[in-house]
């Protein structure tokens, strides 16, 4: 078996992908925004439907802002994450060089 050696280097959209397909693969990471597009859907159900006794309900409003407020900032600060990581750790973007032989 002859000598060979594989050249690789991590780009940003790549490791990008990595992170947020990791961060969706957890069940609450889909709930969450899942609980939150029905909670809005709700919102406009009821409010063609003029059901304002539920609108006015302080549980259905604090649950529609704190389900929205998580589902809207949770892949942004994952993002601004993402590219504080890859940015500061050198070892991700710097090019990594493994030699394969029959020596080992």
């Amino acid at each position: 078996m002859n000598a060979f050696s594989i050249h690789h280097q991590l780009a940003f959209k790549e490791y990008r992908r990595i992170y947020f397909t990791l961060l969706y693969n957890q069940v609450w990471m889909i709930l969450i925004p899942v609980a939150a597009l029905l909670l809005i859907l709700s919102e406009v159900i009821f409010r063609l439907t003029k059901n304002y006794e539920i609108l006015g309900n302080d549980y259905y409003q604090f649950a529609l802002t704190i389900i929205s407020f998580v589902a809207i900032w949770t892949p942004l600060i994952s993002l601004y994450q993402v590219k504080r990581n890859f940015k500061s750790t050198y070892k991700l973007s710097e090019p990594t060089t493994y030699e394969f032989s029959d020596e080992g």
